[in-house]
């Protein structure tokens, strides 16, 4: 129940560290994020997948609807 002990369940792996530098830089789109960070492709979509899921980073469309989506601050 410790709220210090849940952050770092998070945000305690260096590659998350790494994807909020980017997203908080203004890097938002996967293929960016990527190519600023190096970070492997598998990894970076699980680390987005749990930002997401933790409610730190909200998928958004930047373009219309059906198109693909970029990863934002919540």
């Amino acid at each position: 129940n410790c709220t210090v002990g849940r952050s770092m369940a998070v945000l305690g792996e260096r590659w998350t560290f790494v994807v909020l530098r980017e997203v908080f830089n203004g890097v938002r789109r996967f293929d960016d994020i990527r190519r600023h960070s190096g970070i492997p492709r598998q990894v970076l979509s699980n680390r987005l997948a749990l930002l997401v899921d933790q409610e730190i980073l909200r998928r958004a469309p930047y373009r219309d609807d059906g198109a693909r989506e970029r990863h934002e601050t919540g």
